[in-house]
Order: C-alpha cells, then structure tokens, then sequence
C-alpha cells in the first residue's frame, strides 16, 4: 500500500472517525442531559409544592387550635347561646377564608354550623379524625367529604364547589379549668379553581398547577399567556400516578410537548384521594438541545477542514523527499553497496538519511543495552510492590483506627445535640401560650452556643435570648450552665424583673466558673436579652413588656414605626464584667399590633454578599420595615430567606437564633 494511501487511512481512522464518533456521542449527551436537568428541575418545583400544600395544611390546624382556645367560645357553648355562637362561626369563616366551621361535643353532636344552622344537634360523620382530636391532639389533613357535608357546601352563598375535596383542621375545645375535653371544632377550606393552596404554587414556581379528587380535575391555576396550552395526562396514567408512593414524572420531548410532575394526596389513614400535578413545556428546553446540537456539528466541520489543510502540508513537505529517499534503499537492496544516500536537507528527512547509514552498526550494541535495562526494571518493580504492599497494610490500619475515633466523637456530639435540643422551648408549647410568635434556631456546629429561654407564669410569660462564648462544642456546654442558672434564679428565686435577673446571672456565672478573680483561668461568658411580658397593665386589657439586656437589643414594631431598645454595653460572666452592675430595664406599654424580635449576633455579623462585608443592623432594621405590612407570619420565612441569599455560597460565621412574637 503506497505512503498516500495510508497517510489518508490514517487521518480518516485517527481524525475524522473519532471526530464524528465524538459528535454523535456529544449530541447525545447533551440531549440526554438537558432531558435529565428538566426532570430534575421539575422534581424540585415539585418539593416546593408540597412543602406549600403541607403549610397550607398545618395552617389549617393552627387555626383551628387558636379558634378552639377563644375565651368566649366556652361562655357560648355552656350558655347553649346557638343563635350567636352561628353568627360567631360564619364571622369567624369569612374573616379566616374558611368555608365551614363546625362544633360538635364530646357525643359528635353538632353544637354550632357556620354555614348551616339546620345541622345543629344533628350527629356529626364518624370521622377516624375525632378520635385523635378527642385524645387532646390538633389534626390537619386533606380530606374527601361525605354526601351531606357536600350538600351542606352547595347551599353555601356562592354555590360554587363540585364535589372534590377539602384541607380539614381539627382542635378539641377545653372547659373553663383547661382539663377535660368538651368537644371539637372541625374547620374545611374547599379545593377548587379559586382555592389559595393552588393559587399560590402557581405563582410561586410560575408553572401551571392542578389539583384531581381521584382522577377527575377539580382545581387548576395557569398562567394567561399560557391559557388553553394545558394537557391532562391519560385516565391510565392518572390511576397509575394515583398508587404511587412517590412522585410521578410523565416527560413528553417533542415539539409543543410538556413535563407534568404529579404528587398523590393522602387521608390521614394514608389512603390516596387525589393528585397534585405541576407542568411546563419543553419548547425551551428543546431550544438549548438544538443549539448544542448545531454547535457540536460546526465544531465537527471545522475540524474536517482543519485535517484536510493538515494533510495537504504533510503530503509536500515529507512524501515527496520519502520517494527519493526510497529509490536510494531500492539502489542498497540490488546490491550496489557502494550507493550511499546523498544527505540533501537538514531537517529530519537529512537526519534519517545520515541514521539509516548508522543503524546497522548500532543495532546489536542498542538490543544487548535494552536487555540488561529490561532485566533491572523488572528486579526494581518487583521490590516497589512489596513497599507499596506494606505501606497500604499501615495506612489501612492507621485509617480504621481514625474512622473508629471520628465515629465515638461524632456520636457523643449528637447525643449532645439531644440533651441541648431537650433545653431549648417547644414550638407546639410555645404556639400554646404565645400563638403568634415563631423562632429561628440554627447551630453553627452540631451543637452551638445560642439557645432560647422561656417561662411560663400564671400573670405573663419570659422570654431569653442568650449568646454564649464561641460555638460547637465549648458553646454548648456554656449553654447548659446559663440555662440552668435562669431556671434557678427565676423559678426557685421566683425573679421575675429582667434587670435584676440579667444581674444575678452575672453573679452565677462569674462565681461558678471563678472568674471573679485574675488568677482564672477561664475567661467564658455570654451576652443576653430578656422579656417580661405582664398581662397586668395600667388599664384593663392591657399589657406591659419590661425589657433588659446586654449586648442583645430589643427591636419592637408598630405599624411601619420600627423602635430599636439597646442593650446595656456590659456582658455577663467575663472576668472583665463588673461584678456589681446593675442593668436597666426599659418598659413598652404593648398596643395592638405590636410586633418584638430579639436576634444574637451572629444574623448580622454574618458576612456575605458581593463585597464579604457583614449583613449588619441598618440592613436588618430595613429588612424588617419593608415587611412591616405583610402577615406576621411570614416574618419567619422572609428573616430565613434573606439571611440565605445574603450569605450565599460562603461560610456561616456564628451561631443565628431569632425570636419574634406579636401582639394581635
């Protein structure tokens, strides 16, 4: 085969075979991957569904706990006042969004009807709900109502509910003492096209939402542009999403094709009523695969015409000098040994010529050299994996040893993590005496140095936020040593004066852990803010929040009128504190509307941004006041939301915990 020949064998096998091996593999990657991060990105939205339907849900059950809790629901109820008690469950319906609102007693007798007073006295649906709410537990679930329940929702005002399903919340209803349980109160919001649950998926992902009762749509949410643009998968397909445990992925790739993501409904008997389904097109996902594709085939084409330029110059500048080079070996081979090949160039055809006149003579030296060299090569890899051997014996060895130690701490700072987690306030017990209030708790470490104090008295309640030294480990065992010295001073001491109590806890600290005196030698402390909300005020039906602090401010909000109470510049157990301080208190007449936070540092010290620099309190003062107008319940997630996105991918710098409660 002619030098030409292989040189075009070659280029085609080395260059233009893998190239075009390299492109359909390319192409079929990508289209392979964007398929996969469109899935991906849908069972995402999909997570943020649900976690908005099961806020939606536990909405529901807090509701119906602050509902079940109101004073003068027990007054009308032991006074059989049904007249009122109706039109006090219809205000309470339209004033909460709810479409019914139903008591029943102990027996499942209905005692009030927001929306239909002819079922009083009537026997409530045996519901598998109401034993749980009869037991003392707050239920929230989805749930498919029963014929006369539906019946009872179509003679509702708007008359405008097919029959489907409903989210359902359930509370017991207490005597006058708090003791026995008297009843219930069961309240449904319907789901239909104008339900919020739905509404608000839709706009939170921007992606078309539906809700099906089984497999029959009953509620959807999508965008105008979009209207009419909706796919209802397959009856068949619908039933076999239904009976999944997991999440459903029905992927349609093709022009004017959709992703539907589908999620199934669950009773509190974890029987499927129905299926919440998110979808998009894949118009733009398919868009990326095609300028991929084009992408991939010009880099293609430019590599053909790169190879053949390639090969032009190989075949003048080498095949053409070969040929002569050639005809002097043929001239050797017929025996005119007195032919010698006339060096011409000096480039590396000349040097070829010039070796080929020494390679006979240098052939036997050069094999008996690589011999003796092969020879050593294989004494010296036998000994190098003998060392190799011995040396990954010790370092397998060493390995397990450090596995085993890293397992015994790490299971000892766990079980740390439960014995501080047991001294931090319940958030159902803290729902229970301070409804609307929430907290952020978020350790830098396993375990941390911030936690949250709380008492409960028969004329108010305290609330703590303490900052100790450092975090992890050493933060966490000053945590435990602070919290025992607040249950001490305030439940045995009976203490109820925040000042005071800043100041005894300063006492406590610096004496236990000797650092009253130079010769310590530790020098730990912590910074604190403390709340005493009396429900005693100067006129009836008020109450007065007594505040003291040091190093922690108070921040308080009315209406968009945000007040910062500072903290006294002196922290509690270093042997720097003064022994004698006496902290000041500072006195808030609370009014309607109200709102407090207490937050340690470790919110706004933390750096982030584009700059690194510290979140600090003139943006955390701002953050609040921009919120001031939105639900207080929404605080919680918008403080969560913003510290977040401000730190983005950097390190979190301290411990973060953040209280707030209002007064409404």
């Amino acid at each position: 085969m002619r030098l030409g020949q292989q040189l075009n064998i070659s280029f085609a096998l080395t260059l233009f075979v893998p190239m075009l091996v390299g492109t359909v593999f390319s192409i079929m990657f990508f289209s392979q991957k964007i398929q996969e991060d469109a899935i991906s990105k849908m069972r995402s939205d999909l997570k943020i569904a649900r976690l908005i339907y099961q806020n939606s849900v536990q909405e529901m059950s807090n509701l119906a706990t602050a509902y079940a809790q109101k004073k003068t629901l027990a007054v009308l109820i032991k006074l059989d006042m049904k007249k009122k008690l109706d039109d006090d469950l219809a205000a309470s319906a339209k004033f909460y969004g709810l479409d019914m609102i139903t008591l029943v007693d102990s027996s499942r007798k209905v005692l009030g009807c927001s929306h239909l007073s002819e079922k009083n006295n009537e026997l409530f649906p045996a519901k598998p709900y109401l034993d749980a709410v009869f037991s003392g537990a707050s239920v929230g679930a989805t749930e498919r109502l029963s014929g006369d329940e539906w019946d009872a929702a179509e003679r509702l005002p708007s008359a405008r509910y097919p029959r489907g399903l409903a989210i359902m919340g359930a509370a017991p209803i207490y005597d006058r003492q708090g003791k026995n349980i008297t009843g219930a109160v069961i309240i449904h919001r319907i789901l239909d096209h104008r339900s919020a649950v739905i509404r608000k998926i839709h706009r939170t992902l921007n992606l078309d939402t539906m809700l099906f009762e089984d497999i029959r749509l009953v509620g959807s949410a999508a965008s105008e542009q979009l209207a009419g643009e909706t796919v209802l998968p397959s009856e068949a397909t619908l039933r076999k999403a239904l009976k999944q445990r997991l999440e459903t992925v029905i992927p349609v790739f093709r022009r004017g094709g959709h992703i539907s993501v589908c999620l199934t409904i669950r009773d509190t008997r974890n029987k499927p009523l129905g299926i919440l389904m998110i979808q998009t097109r894949v118009d733009g996902y398919l868009l990326t695969r095609d300028i991929a594709i084009i992408t991939q085939i010009i880099i293609f084409l430019t590599g053909c015409f790169l190879a053949f330029i390639m090969r032009a110059m190989i075949e003048r500048k080498i095949l053409t000098p070969v040929k002569g080079l050639r005809e002097g070996t043929e001239r050797i081979a017929r025996g005119d040994y007195h032919h010698t090949l006339e060096v011409t160039s000096t480039n590396e055809i000349g040097e070829l010529s010039r070796g080929f006149n020494q390679m006979a003579a240098s052939l036997s030296a050069y094999e008996l050299h690589l011999k003796e060299m092969n020879q050593k090569l294989v004494e010296y890899n036998k000994t190098l994996e003998q060392k190799v051997e011995k040396r990954t014996e010790a370092l397998n060895t060493t390995l397990q040893e450090v596995e085993a130690a890293n397992e015994m701490i790490t299971d000892s700072i766990q079980y740390a993590r439960r014995i501080q987690r047991s001294l931090l306030t319940s958030p159902d017990i803290m729902a229970n005496y301070v409804p609307n209030s929430f907290y952020i708790w978020m350790p830098k470490d396993i375990v941390g140095g911030d936690f949250i104090f709380t008492e409960y008295l028969e004329d108010g309640f305290i609330i703590a936020v303490v900052d100790c030294t450092g975090h992890g480990v050493p933060g966490a065992f000053m945590t435990m040593i602070a919290s025992a010295a607040l249950r001490r001073i305030i439940s045995d001491g009976e203490c109820y004066n925040p000042g005071e109590i800043l100041r005894q806890l300063n006492f406590t600290i610096k004496t236990l852990l000797h650092q009253d005196s130079d010769r310590s030698l530790s020098d730990d402390g912590l910074d604190a803010g403390v709340c005493f909300v009396s429900e005693h005020g100067p006129l009836p039906e008020e109450k007065i929040l007594t505040f003291a602090g040091a190093r922690l401010p108070l921040y308080h909000m009315h209406g968009e009128r945000l007040t910062s109470i500072d903290a006294d510049k002196q922290s509690i157990g270093y042997r720097r504190s003064d022994l004698n301080f006496n902290f000041t208190n500072h006195v808030v007449n609370i009014r309607k509307g109200m709102s407090f936070y207490m937050l340690s540092d470790g919110f706004a010290d933390q750096l982030g941004g584009k700059k690194g620099l510290p979140f600090g309190k003139k943006r955390l003062k701002k953050l609040l006041q921009e919120n001031a107008d939105q639900p207080f319940e929404t605080h919680r997630e918008v403080l969560f939301k913003a510290f977040y996105e401000y730190k983005g991918e950097r390190e979190r710098q301290d411990d973060v915990t953040v209280v707030g409660f209002t007064f409404l």
